[in-house]
């Protein structure tokens, strides 16, 4: 599934869709940024947050 898309459709007001900008506007934490595993588990979890929106 394509976080992006989801994303675009979802949160339509995004003011981008950087994975730092919907991680903030979720209130969604993401320890180490610009690791893999880190971004990887913040991809997860903004997923998941989007699929129940």
């Amino acid at each position: 599934m394509d976080t992006l898309a989801l994303a675009r459709k979802k949160m339509p007001d995004a003011p981008n869709y950087r994975l730092k900008t919907l991680l903030d506007l979720l209130n969604l934490d993401n320890k180490n940024p610009h690791r893999a595993e880190s971004d990887c588990e913040a991809t997860f979890q903004l997923f998941r947050k989007l699929i129940k929106k």
